[in-house]
C-alpha cells in the first residue's frame, strides 16, 4: 500500500550503508491516494497515522481572520487564500467533499499517534508581516495541542524559516529553497535542509556534510 504514496526520504545520520534501513516515509500532503481521501484532508492524515508514516505533510496558510487552513494553491477559484476569511473560503469542497481543514482539527490526530509526525509546509504569503503573524498563531496551536515534539516545519521562505528560528529555538525547521549550503543554515540556526532531489544530485557532497554538522537531510518527490 505504501509503495502508492507521494513520499519524502529523510535520510538518517547513520553511516550511508545503513541509510536505506533509516529511510523514514513522509506522506506528501497527507496519504490521499486512498479511495474517498483527498490531498491535505483530515483523512489524508489520518491514513498517513494509519499507515504509520513517519509524517504527514500539509501546506497551510493564515486567513484574514486568523484562521490556519490546510490548502495547497495561493488561489482557490479565484479567491486569494491569505487575503480571504475562513468563512469566505469555506464553501470550497475538497475533491472528495470534506470541508477545508483548519490545523486546529488536524493536531489531535497527531497526538493521538505514537508514531507519527506532522511536517506543517508553511507557505509564503503575501508580505512579512502576514508571514510573522502565520508563524505565531501555528506555534500558539501547536503549543495548546501539546505537540510540539511531534511538529517539525518547513518552508520555501527563509523569512519564515528563521522567524520561527527566532521564536522557539528547540523547532525542527528545515528549508525548501534549495539556494543554501549546509554550513549556512547550520549558521541560521536550521535543523535541516529538505531539497527537491535535482538539487541533490548537482551537489552530493551537500547529503554528508549535513551529516556531519548533525543536519536532517529530506529529498523529495522521489517516487514521480
Amino acid at each position: 500500500m505504501l509503495r502508492y504514496l507521494l513520499v519524502s526520504l529523510i535520510l538518517s545520520l547513520l553511516p550511508s550503508f545503513s541509510l536505506w534501513s533509516q529511510t523514514g516515509i513522509i506522506a506528501h500532503r497527507g496519504f490521499w491516494t486512498v479511495e474517498g481521501s483527498a490531498q491535505n484532508s483530515r483523512s489524508s492524515v489520518q491514513n498517513a497515522v494509519d499507515a504509520r508514516c513517519y509524517g504527514a505533510e500539509i501546506d497551510v496558510y493564515l486567513t484574514t481572520d486568523g484562521k490556519v487552513v490546510l490548502v495547497h494553491d495561493p488561489v482557490i477559484k479565484g479567491t486569494r487564500v491569505d487575503a480571504s476569511s475562513y468563512r469566505e473560503l469555506s464553501g470550497h469542497l475538497l475533491s472528495n467533499g470534506e470541508t477545508l481543514p483548519l490545523l486546529d482539527e488536524i493536531l489531535p490526530l497527531i497526538a493521538a499517534s505514537d508514531h507519527t509526525r506532522l511536517v506543517i509546509e508553511i507557505k509564503t504569503n503575501r508580505d512579512k508581516p502576514t508571514e510573522k503573524a502565520a508563524v505565531a498563531k501555528i506555534l500558539e496551536l501547536v503549543e495548546r495541542a501539546g505537540v510540539q515534539n511531534k511538529v517539525e516545519y518547513i518552508s520555501f521562505s527563509s523569512h519564515i524559516c528563521e522567524t520561527i528560528i527566532q521564536s522557539n529555538a528547540d523547532a525542527q525547521v528545515a528549508y525548501l529553497g534549495g539556494s543554501l549550503s549546509p554550513d549556512q543554515l547550520k549558521e541560521k540556526g536550521y535543523t535541516g535542509l529538505d531539497y527537491n532531489m535535482r538539487v541533490l544530485k548537482a551537489n552530493p557532497q551537500w547529503i554528508a556534510r549535513a551529516k556531519e554538522l548533525g543536519l536532517s537531510v529530506n529529498v523529495w518527490t522521489v517516487n514521480r
